[in-house]
């Protein structure tokens, strides 16, 4: 057993895309390896508070066993005699989801339970932080990962940990997996110890979506941050734009252009602040083929 109180964390289901994933922060070193458990096509188990890391190696088999979620939820209940210390949420392949918050966790502690999500946390400045979370994640566009995020992000913005702020960590897997072909992790991303641990894994984020775009193609991904400046450097230094923001394009005017060039004219590149998938994964092939 481990400790990792003081811990905020949402887990959540895409009934479209069929993808399950976990998003953690707390004040407490590498927490990305405490909290998140998630098998594709079964479900995800969130344990934190004094952690009890057997609820996540147990949960995810039991669940794989095919026990209901009830059955496990009482299973994991009975098993463990510091449960009113525990903080737990689990998820179904159905995005079905129970939870529990002990008594003796650390105020202000609970969850809060939704369509496909359970948000959850201890040692929060209020209840307003697991609001904040559930009414981000209700409200997300785009997919399972922006949606973790946002509630992350919304959580950390009412308040958070009253402890501060250390590590965080994202984890997302698909039937689909991952566009190398490389297993069902779709996305798998950990700040362990910094004093932005939020902002650092925004920009992680930034990146995965840029590189990986293959996983994005039919997808809208935010155009601004890291995202943006990714594109931008793949387009300099993969030769695609030259000097025409020398002379005096705009990236957004430059990526049209790409675009256009590549026959796709008839399709939107931009829409409300947000960009093509299909455009970025264009642009991070011809990257790639010019620098690797």
């Amino acid at each position: 057993m481990s400790t990792a109180g003081s811990t905020y964390s949402i887990v959540g289901y895409d009934p479209e895309r069929k993808e399950w994933g976990i998003a953690v922060q707390s004040k407490f070193l590498a927490v990305g390896a405490l909290v998140p458990w998630v098998r594709e096509g079964v479900g995800a188990v969130a344990t934190q508070s004094m952690t009890n890391t057997n609820f996540g190696t147990v949960g995810v088999r039991l669940l794989e066993e095919g026990k209901t979620l009830e059955e496990e939820y009482n299973l994991l209940m009975e098993s463990d005699e510091g449960i009113e210390l525990r903080q737990f949420a689990i998820m179904d392949h159905q995005g079905n989801v129970m939870a529990h918050t002990g008594k003796g966790c650390v105020p202000y502690a609970g969850h809060r339970l939704g369509k496909n999500y359970a948000c959850q946390g201890n040692m929060l400045l209020g209840d307003v932080v697991i609001t904040k979370m559930a009414e981000a994640f209700e409200n997300h566009r785009g997919d399972l990962s922006q949606g973790l995020f946002e509630a992350l992000e919304a959580g950390q913005q009412a308040g958070g940990d009253r402890r501060g702020r250390q590590a965080a960590a994202i984890l997302v897997k698909s039937l689909r997996g991952h566009n190398l072909g490389f297993g069902n992790t779709k996305m798998d991303l950990r700040v362990d110890d910094h004093l932005d641990p939020i902002g650092e894994l925004k920009r992680l984020i930034g990146r995965h979506r840029v590189i990986f775009s293959e996983n994005f193609r039919d997808r809208w991904i935010p155009f601004e941050g890291e995202v943006k400046e990714e594109v931008q450097h793949m387009m300099i230094f993969g030769e695609i734009i030259k000097n025409s923001l020398a002379t005096g394009d705009t990236l957004e005017k430059a990526i049209r252009s790409f675009a256009k060039g590549l026959g796709m004219s008839g399709k939107e590149v931009f829409r409300e602040g947000w960009i093509s998938g299909e455009v970025i994964d264009r642009i991070t092939k011809v990257y790639y083929q010019k620098n690797h």
